[in-house]
């Protein structure tokens, strides 16, 4: 891999590029039963094996007629009902109808169903109000789903509208890839667990469990290897058990520079650029791989590791899921606030979005944007993009926002 200079600084772009084109997809997949696959990533197309509906079908309940009949009759003989998974078994001749209950199978010959509020029952003598257009609230067979069409494609992540169509075939599973598993570990000295007694010098981690929960959310399996001393040896240890994950992720010491014993031991161990990134929060940030297994160091101050996580080192874990989808979708929202903004890096800063009865987005910022001040995070519900040469913004500005609400576990 290519090493960038201290010197160098990478733009957000070319850094995701540089990330997803290194990774391999991991393409391991398992059979696992449709009631768990939930999250996970299609391995294969799902074809339709019959149409849907699989029979023409009422939408309402009401009755039943030919449509023909309407030119010579305002009144009908009921004969008989078709019920839902009770189909009418017999025929109907000219001046009958029968009762059809939503869903229920309508039986050949009859191709028009008055809902039940347009009629006049008296006994089973039905009088219609007024003629019914053909073919009025009937749902056609394979009017959703035709007998062999792709419904879902490879590489989709399974929601549960898709849980609902497979079951709907008679699925009981289905071949997905396997899930990625990521080694994670947190170093120094200073470093404690929220389990720990806090005393003079020592600082709770935060990292390691906000990266967990958004990973989790993101569908990934965790590999914690804790908290590892300033020691190399240990350091060593780490990197080691970490190669049998699909991929590792550190925060802190990754500094173009740092002289830490992680960064000795990737160097030794890895093939790893330390990169000064055109990014805020989040300058500092290291890719590459131990081994075979990608590598994603990521900045020490809470907000900066949490984005950096999300803008770059999720859409290379997804490449590796499988996922055919890798990059969020961003939308434009008015500013109703101005932003402070120096040119020279991508900034996202964290907002607060609303929309108005017209559907319309607008966007403020959620108040102190240092990249270790949580609360913003806290206080926000999106992202605002600025682009990486603009300056300040103004109210009334349209700007790009990306909802927490399509970011897994914010």
């Amino acid at each position: 891999m290519e090493c960038c200079n201290e010197a160098s600084v990478l733009t957000v772009e070319d850094a995701q590029e540089k990330i997803v084109d290194a990774i391999e997809f991991k393409n391991k997949t398992e059979i696992v039963q449709l009631d768990i696959a939930g999250g996970r990533y299609l391995a294969e197309d799902i074809f339709a094996p019959f149409d849907t509906p699989f029979c023409d079908n009422s939408a309402m309940d009401g009755f039943g007629f030919i449509h023909d009949d309407f030119k010579r009759h305002s009144e009908f003989k009921e004969v008989g009902e078709s019920l839902a998974g009770h189909p009418f078994r017999g025929s109907i001749k000219s001046g009958e109808c029968i009762r059809i209950m939503t869903g229920a199978t309508v039986p050949e010959g009859i191709d028009t169903v008055v809902m039940r509020e347009k009629v006049t029952v008296q006994g089973k003598r039905i009088q219609v109000h007024s003629t019914p257009q053909a073919g009025q609230n009937i749902r056609l067979k394979g009017e959703d789903i035709k007998e062999g069409q792709v419904v879902l494609k490879k590489n989709k992540k399974i929601n549960a509208a898709d849980i609902a169509i497979m079951a709907t075939f008679g699925m009981r599973e289905v071949n997905v890839y396997q899930p990625v598993t990521i080694a994670i570990f947190s170093t120094g000295d200073e470093i404690i667990s929220v389990n720990k007694t806090k005393a003079p010098g020592l600082i709770y981690d935060s990292n390691k469990p906000m990266l967990i929960h958004l990973l989790k959310a993101s569908g990934f399996n965790i590999l914690d290897l804790g908290i590892i001393p300033d020691d190399k040896k240990a350091i060593e240890t780490a990197i080691k058990k970490a190669e049998d994950a699909d991929a590792i992720i550190t925060s802190g010491g990754v500094s173009v520079g740092d002289a830490d014993f992680t960064t000795e031991v990737l160097k030794e161990q890895g093939d790893i650029d330390f990169w000064k990134l055109a990014i805020k929060p989040g300058k500092p940030f290291a890719f590459g791989h131990v081994g075979a297994t990608p590598f994603f160091g990521l900045p020490g101050n809470p907000v900066s590791a949490l984005l950096t996580c999300q803008i770059l080192a999720i859409p290379g874990l997804l490449k590796l899921s499988g996922s055919s989808t890798i990059y969020p979708q961003w939308l434009t929202a008015t500013l109703t606030t101005s932003l402070k903004k120096r040119p020279g890096r991508t900034d996202y800063q964290r907002g607060v979005y609303s929309i108005n009865e017209q559907g319309q987005l607008s966007v403020a910022s959620s108040g102190a944007q240092g990249s270790a001040l949580l609360m913003s995070v806290c206080k926000a519900n999106c992202l605002i993009r600025l682009p990486k040469d603009s300056e300040d913004v103004a109210e009334g500005v349209s700007v790009e926002v990306l909802p927490f609400a399509f970011i897994p576990g914010l």
